[in-house]
């Protein structure tokens, strides 16, 4: 009887430290399990939608292509063998992208007159205008406007005009043009924004720029060389803001260098229309490689690993290689 009334001790409520030190540790094993899976699985949607803008181009360069006998050009050379017109591929390309309205706003007579130095107050709402199938969402930049660039192929002196590749200065491409075969003829290729911030260097996203006048060389190599060397250097750090225009700065790439090639970007021509060549390969943030369109319509993720020869070959439209 005499522990009748007396209270039974209960024991505490909740978790040990113990238990809360292993609900810890069990939470955090998770994250780092679970945060790396879901970034990789977002940037594979990216990837997806990257691809399919990439084959939203394709169906509109070949509906160009079926309405004009021709691809779309991307400077032509008067009598007197200076360029002219600024604009860039992409700009005939909105019709066939559902976006007309912003076409028919385009006064092409100006475009002989400005350049993305001296851009006209004309054409100032068709430029600023972000054109979703132009971005690949990989790239976050928030004043990236175009991510898909247009072959120039080689900078050279071979054929008379400044480069080798379809979408070269002078070239009327079409179908019966590209000698070398549409399926094995590269039209366009990636190219991850500039960093848009002043001073930066960054390798992978800004364009060395040296401050040198004119040169004549005998070479793409020694252009390269020239290039990447040359001190006092400046960068260019806007790369991708239009797609309105034509030029390295913004809407070409070419094939003097292999895909993510570890050298910077580096050319003479800065915001210029007219570039003289230089180190302007396709870039992207996916592992390992860049979308390629080539001229049937087809897709291909290239490998940085490609060979150069090879890969120098696919920027030629009418070399026979």
């Amino acid at each position: 009887m005499g522990h009748i009334g007396r209270r039974r001790e209960k024991s505490p409520a909740g978790f040990t430290l113990i238990e809360c030190l292993c609900v810890i540790s069990v939470i955090g094993m998770l994250l780092v399990l679970i945060i790396p899976a879901t970034q990789a699985a977002r940037e594979a949607a990216r990837r997806v939608q990257c691809s399919s803008n990439f084959r939203q181009l394709g169906i509109a360069i070949t509906s160009y292509h079926g309405d004009h006998n021709m691809y779309q050009s991307s400077m032509l050379i008067d009598a007197k063998q200076i360029a002219r017109s600024s604009v860039a591929e992409h700009v005939f390309l909105l019709p066939y992208l559902e976006n007309r309205v912003i076409y028919v706003s385009i006064n092409i007579a100006f475009m002989d007159v400005e350049s993305p130095e001296a851009p006209s107050t004309q054409n100032r709402t068709a430029r600023r205008t972000l054109i979703s199938t132009f971005v690949c969402p990989s790239d976050g930049e928030a004043n990236l406007r175009n991510s898909y660039r247009f072959n120039r192929g080689r900078y050279h002196v071979r054929t008379g005009l400044p480069y080798d590749g379809p979408f070269s200065i002078g070239v009327m491409p079409s179908a019966a043009t590209i000698t070398d075969g549409l399926s094995g003829t590269a039209f366009a290729s990636e190219r991850i924004a500039g960093s848009f911030q002043g001073g930066s260097t960054g390798l992978k996203r800004d364009v060395r720029y040296p401050d040198m006048p004119a040169v004549m060389v005998a070479s793409d190599n020694q252009l390269i060389q020239l290039c990447l060397t040359y001190e006092p250097a400046l960068w260019m750090n806007v790369s991708g803001r239009y797609w309105f225009y034509a030029g390295f700065a913004n809407t070409h790439y070419n094939h003097n260098g292999v895909p993510n090639d570890v050298r910077p970007s580096c050319y003479t021509g800065g915001l210029g229309i007219i570039d003289p060549g230089g180190l302007s390969p396709p870039r992207s943030f996916h592992n390992g490689c860049v979308n390629v369109l080539f001229g049937d319509g087809h897709l291909e993720a290239i490998r940085d690993s490609i060979q150069l020869n090879v890969w120098q070959s696919l920027g030629t439209y009418n070399a026979g290689d």
